[in-house]
């Protein structure tokens, strides 16, 4: 459990302690002995929440779409499980939800839990007051949790909501989701996260991609590369799977094996394991982002000279051949055409992990 300890160069005291006055809305820092030390926020604040009822964590999102404004409800399905917002959306009141009361209780919650989680020692002189932002990263978002609302849900562990926080440009490192398309316009008050399908959610390769690689992604040809990733893992299951269903059909009878001979070669080869994987594997209804992706893949097959199919995946299949096995024979047009698709791509790899459901019990 975070608890505060902070030690300045020219004080012996440890302020470990701090209370709220509501009626002046400022918190007094107390040192072990008889110091004491003001936060001011700039909201005014609403203590009505008990704040060791919540947690927090601080994510990134440097995608286009994210203002000071990004300021939402953060909903499993329809259950609200606590608030999402910019860091600097505390330290000014010149953002749409500055008089809100519901997020000013949370904006208390989230300032109380920034103040007990910091811990230094000797590393400046005692202020005159104290600054959240000399402790904090301000380019973050502040994730609010509700542990009651939490609770509430199912087997709750935000672990299986990492690609859903990705999907609206949050993640725990790098720079978030930087194609993440969210509108601006204010329409949006609310997200509802999705949890990778259960029978994915012991997949620890798949949180690694959306922590510690996607966000870091630097160009286009990584960013494709990694999104693919998916795609390889989710096949190896899809082999898995149909593997396992031809075994208890031949252990019924060893003449069995022989009517499955063609099953089995077909199931060795790459594109009949993604056809496989998007015609049964996953449920992705007709969206914009097949059109984009297919229609991206396309431009770009056709200017590299190759032949295009009748469905979006076999073509982003070929694409995959270009990228992997010719990289070096791509122009340099040909590889910023890359971007428009990565955008639609990820979009879908993360529809697919949310819908993902094996064939065999």
């Amino acid at each position: 459990k975070l608890i505060m300890r902070i030690k300045y160069k020219d004080n012996h005291e440890f302020f470990s302690a701090y209370s709220y006055n509501s009626e002046e809305n400022y918190f007094e820092l107390k040192g072990s002995e008889q110091s004491t030390i003001l936060y001011y926020p700039k909201l005014q604040l609403d203590n009505q929440y008990d704040s060791s009822k919540f947690s927090f964590v601080l994510l990134a999102n440097e995608s286009p779409t994210c203002s000071e404004n990004s300021i939402y409800q953060v909903c499993v399905g329809e259950k609200r499980i606590g608030w999402i917002f910019p860091f600097q959306a505390l330290l000014s009141d010149n953002h749409d939800q500055a008089n809100n009361p519901y997020f000013l209780k949370y904006a208390y919650v989230a300032t109380e839990l920034l103040l007990h989680a910091i811990e230094e020692t000797d590393a400046r002189e005692e202020p005159d007051e104290i600054y959240l932002e000399d402790y904090y990263n301000t380019e973050l978002n502040v994730l609010v949790l509700d542990s009651e609302n939490t609770a509430q849900i199912q087997e709750f562990n935000l672990e299986k909501y990492v690609v859903g926080l990705f999907k609206y440009g949050y993640s725990f490192s790098g720079k978030g989701n930087i194609l993440a398309d969210v509108p601006t316009d204010g329409s949006r008050k609310r997200i509802k996260i999705k949890a990778v399908s259960d029978e994915l959610s012991g997949v620890p390769n798949i949180n690694y991609l959306f922590k510690e690689q996607l966000p870091f992604a630097d160009n286009e040809v990584i960013r494709f590369y990694l999104c693919y990733q998916v795609i390889e893992l989710l096949i190896t299951i899809v082999f898995e799977d149909q593997f396992r269903k031809l075994l208890s059909e031949i252990s019924v009878s060893a003449e069995k094996l022989f009517d499955h001979r063609e099953t089995l070669s077909k199931l060795a080869g790459e594109k009949y394991r993604i056809n496989e994987l998007f015609t049964k594997y996953v449920e992705l209804t007709e969206t914009r982002d097949k059109t984009d992706l297919n229609a991206a893949c396309e431009k770009l097959l056709v200017q590299s000279g190759k032949d295009i199919s009748g469905s979006y995946y076999e073509n982003l299949y070929a694409v995959r051949c270009l990228v992997v096995h010719k990289l070096y024979s791509l122009s340099t047009e040909s590889i910023k055409m890359l971007a428009d698709i990565n955008k639609p791509f990820l979009n879908i790899i993360m529809d697919m992990l949310f819908t993902f459901k094996k064939e065999c019990p």
